[in-house]
């Protein structure tokens, strides 16, 4: 049977492999900058941000309302993630990737949930 909302869960998954993609992309030319012992850590920062990103504005969105849910998740995704451009050590760069993970993860969740309700 064709629902409307069938498409959606892949526009979700590419959205996150393009964000997963992009640090990724990034990863040689920030370990080359930065000269870290494990450069793989950027990409644990980002996935552990996902992680409680989604957690906790899942809970966020019941608390606040999910307009506010969606807007402070964008916002900490893209403050966070030009901000994390211009860090100037590893741990920083590390730490504002995760934050712009916690970011991204709450609005890949928000999302999914807004396009669920709409077509319900």
């Amino acid at each position: 049977m064709y629902h409307p909302s069938n498409g959606r869960c892949l526009e979700l998954i590419q959205s996150l492999q393009l964000w997963e993609s992009a640090v990724s992309n990034a990863l040689p030319q920030i370990a080359n900058e930065f000269q870290p012992k494990q450069p793989g850590f950027l990409i644990v920062a980002l996935i552990s941000g996902l992680i409680v990103g989604a957690s906790f504005w899942g809970l966020g969105c019941d608390l606040m309302g999910r307009r506010w849910a969606w807007n402070l998740s964008l916002l900490f995704a893209l403050v966070f993630g030009t901000i994390a451009a211009a860090s100037n050590n590893w741990v920083t760069c590390c730490a504002l990737i995760a934050t712009s993970g916690f970011g991204i993860g709450g609005n890949s969740k928000l999302r999914a949930l807004s396009r669920y309700e709409k077509y319900r």
